[in-house]
């Protein structure tokens, strides 16, 4: 019987087999390296777009803090203003009302009672009159509207009586 070695064909066969083999891995490697710096040039590219956003909202927000300082100091200047506008028409709006209350006392107040101080105190006129007939006292008040009211009251302290306005 005649021999025939089939064991370098098979080896070669093995070999073959086996550079296949490691070539095909070594391209599934280099893919999947490749594919994997891709996806990681992706997302580098989307968290270096993130930071840029967020940078540029950082930028915005402390232009926005600045216009909010900014608006708070004018809202604080515009209510000082107000009171100072408040205070001018305080002023002038209260600015008769002496002058109306002197013609309406001279021109409605009994015979008999004078008058000895009158001065103005923080919660309004205050008058110290003296009373002459039979113990009466004059209390004025202002009301709102700058409307004087006077009453002879017998029963009312007649050494101070307040006018509020």
């Amino acid at each position: 019987m005649i021999r025939i070695n089939l064991l370098p064909h098979r080896e070669m066969r093995r070999e073959r087999r086996r550079k296949a083999f490691v070539f095909i891995a070594s391209m599934t490697a280099a893919a999947g390296a490749a594919v994997a710096m891709i996806i990681g040039f992706v997302i580098q590219g989307q968290i270096d777009a993130q930071q840029a956003r967020n940078q540029f909202i950082r930028a915005e927000n402390t232009k926005l803090d600045a216009q909010i300082r900014e608006i708070a100091t004018l809202r604080q200047e515009i209510e000082a203003l107000k009171a100072r506008q408040e205070a001018v028409e305080t002023l002038q709006r209260d600015r008769t009302l002496p002058v109306h209350l002197f013609d309406e006392l001279v021109t409605l107040m009994p015979e008999g009672v004078q008058l000895q101080q009158v001065r103005r105190g923080r919660c309004g006129l205050i008058q110290l009159p003296r009373a002459v007939n039979d113990g009466l006292c004059l209390v004025v008040t202002v009301r709102d509207k700058g409307e004087l009211n006077f009453v002879l009251d017998s029963k009312a302290r007649c050494e101070i009586a307040y006018v509020a306005f």
